[in-house]
């Protein structure tokens, strides 16, 4: 799942508690995060919108992964190492 719209960060808001990655990263350049579904890049203004404060701040020179935190009801830049969940989105059909 990508957060593009911030209509799914708003779900996620109101219904999980967990900390989750969420398929955006500025692992090719740094401040240039780009979503790992279809490579668009994020635009800045949707980048002040969706990180918390003072984020992304790439601490230590290696946090490239976006993840989304439920206390902060916004996103961070994080280690792409750490062992967290992940997001994924599921189709549904209606016949």
């Amino acid at each position: 799942m990508s957060l593009k719209y911030v209509e799914k960060l708003e779900i996620l808001k109101r219904n999980t508690s967990i900390f989750a990655y969420i398929g955006l990263d500025d692992m090719n350049s740094e401040g240039t995060f780009v979503w790992h579904d279809d490579k668009t890049v994020i635009k800045t203004e949707m980048i002040r919108k969706l990180f918390k404060s003072g984020e992304p701040n790439n601490g230590n020179n290696n946090e490239n992964c976006a993840r989304y935190e439920p206390v902060n009801f916004a996103l961070n830049d994080a280690v792409c190492s750490d062992y967290i969940r992940y997001i994924c989105e599921k189709l549904c059909f209606h016949w």
